[in-house]
């Protein structure tokens, strides 16, 4: 297994309970949606080329690399650059497929009791899942499930960075479909476009997004501000 480093992840982290995606396009819109916009069944897209837009009808099978994979209903298979699709397509398909590997993370005290409740993502096929350390500190057990699916999967605490508030868990096996994020060591630049997707505060399935404002390590935050973080 390739050593992951905390810097390594610069377009994906998780703030506030969200992992955070970096994306190049400059597109001036910012909010939150707690319910957002269902793709899983979806098989009209809208694609963007040099001679004007034309319509294919496919459901939306992988994103890898910035490219999206279609299946037609007669299996005939169809890749796109991401940025081909209409902007309001492009969104749906990345909460569609980034929004499967996005965990709910769940822990139960040594007695049994629900202790705490967060956010993580699918980093490696083999199970591997990135959380915060503060979601998982002090568990008797940790759980997690994913969008599409019912099954609760047990996980194991492999490794935690207290002062970074990371901690990798590994689970036995993970769904077919679920997305692997992707990480990079490419630096995202300031203003650039950025997408939240997680469970903060128990708000499942939540998705956000808007402007990169900064860009700091959370061993460099104040206290007060660190806490608020994790809170």
């Amino acid at each position: 297994m390739p050593r992951l480093t905390l810097e390594m992840l610069v377009v994906a982290v998780l703030v506030m309970g969200s992992l955070v995606l970096g994306q190049s396009q400059d597109e001036p819109f910012g909010g939150q949606e707690s319910t957002p916009p269902a793709a899983a069944g979806r098989t009209a897209w809208t694609v963007t080329t040099p001679e004007g837009e034309r319509k294919i009808e496919a459901r939306l099978r992988g994103l890898s690399k910035g490219v999206a994979s279609f299946e037609t209903g007669d299996g005939k298979q169809i890749s796109l650059p991401l940025e081909q699709l209409a902007g309001e397509d492009r969104k749906a398909a990345l909460i569609e497929r980034v929004g499967s590997g996005v965990a709910v993370v769940s822990t139960k005290d040594v007695f049994g009791e629900p202790a705490g409740f967060g956010s993580g993502f699918v980093i490696q096929a083999s199970g591997l899942i990135l959380t915060n350390y503060h979601v998982i500190a002090g568990a008797g057990s940790v759980e997690v499930t994913f969008r599409d699916h019912a099954k609760t999967f047990a996980a194991e605490v492999l490794a935690v960075d207290r002062l970074h508030d990371v901690a990798y868990l590994r689970v036995a096996a993970l769904p077919d479909d679920v997305h692997v994020v992707e990480l990079t060591m490419t630096m995202p630049s300031l203003g650039a476009t950025v997408w939240t997707i997680g469970h903060p505060s128990g708000l499942v399935n939540t998705v956000g997004w808007g402007n990169l404002n900064a860009i700091r390590t959370t061993d460099k935050l104040p206290p007060q501000l660190r806490q608020a973080l994790q809170s």
